[in-house]
């Protein structure tokens, strides 16, 4: 509700097509998240059938994505270590507004999309226009 917004001067928070160009060049939604997460930092989870080696971050992508939690509007916070998560925007009715999210897993290779209210704490990853 900023007038300033939420990016700074010359800076813009990725579009859900910015975010789907991503996805698709870093090899789809089955891909992308192992691409997109560092190396460190996420916390081990043993699936009763053996830990997945291929769904441990590579970074590939530079995205440096880490698992920061989020924080929800009554004021609790969650899944630090366990997931990260960050804002994109979605145009309704010729206005821009923080809707959407995408979220990594430490047990997941995916890309994940959610719908969330504004008031949510989600990290925030600006682009250079």
């Amino acid at each position: 509700n900023d007038p300033r917004g939420l990016a700074p001067e010359g800076w813009h928070i990725p579009s859900e097509d910015e975010l789907d160009e991503l996805i698709n060049f870093l090899g789809g939604i089955d891909l992308a998240g192992v691409k997109m997460k560092t190396s460190l930092g996420w916390d081990d989870y043993i699936k009763p059938f053996g830990t997945k080696e291929s769904w441990k971050g590579t970074n590939e992508s530079k995205f440096s994505g880490l698992p920061g939690g989020l924080r929800y509007s009554n004021g609790t916070f969650m899944f630090l270590g366990i997931s990260g998560s960050w804002w994109s925007t979605v145009e309704i009715d010729e206005t821009t507004i923080l809707r959407n999210y995408f979220t990594l897993y430490h047990d997941s290779p995916l890309v994940h999309g959610f719908d969330s209210d504004i008031s949510d704490g989600i990290s925030v990853r600006c682009l250079k226009n």
